[in-house]
């Protein structure tokens, strides 16, 4: 192997955010996980660490270790939204519901399977409780904190040309 101190910051980064993905894989295959998501970032925080004492151990220097943690760090970035994507899209768990049975299913069968009132609902009430949102006489509201939300996501939506919901 090189003694190339960029190429070992890579290789370490590279090989410890497999090692995170792979105890992810493992790990939650064996084990019920109810903390996912704290858990995820402890792995990945962990190959941080293992990352950094790796290349202190090899003698590189902090600038190249850089590069290996933000590998990490963009691999982190990445695996996330296909994780949650896997885990709690309800348009994904529609499709293989539907994949699984032969002529399809009606619209009333699905709405009890997901439950979709109560999804909704509790949306509504994780937003208010972050503080999105407000309960007025009329229904919901938003906080000044959920209309800069808002206004942040809709010129993101807009400058991307996304239509609603998408």
């Amino acid at each position: 192997m090189s003694r190339d101190p960029l190429a070992l910051a890579l290789v370490s980064g590279l090989a410890w955010l497999g090692g995170a993905l792979l105890v992810h894989v493992v790990g939650f295959a064996l084990v019920r996980v109810e903390r996912r998501a704290r858990t995820l970032v402890a792995l990945f925080g962990a190959a941080g660490v293992g990352h950094l004492a790796t290349v202190a151990l090899a003698g590189v220097d902090a600038w190249r270790s850089g590069y290996g943690l933000a590998l990490i760090g963009c691999g982190f970035i990445c695996y996330m939204p296909f994780f949650y994507t896997v885990a709690a899209s309800q348009s994904v768990q529609m499709l293989i519901a539907l994949a699984a049975v032969r002529d399809g299913l009606p619209a009333d069968e699905l709405r009890r399977m997901y439950a979709v009132e109560e999804v909704f609902a509790g949306r509504l009430d994780t937003l208010v409780g972050a503080g999105y949102l407000t309960r007025t006489a009329g229904g919901y509201a938003p906080t000044s904190k959920g209309r800069l939300v808002a206004h942040t996501f809709r010129a993101v939506k807009a400058l991307w040309r996304l239509g609603p919901g998408g």
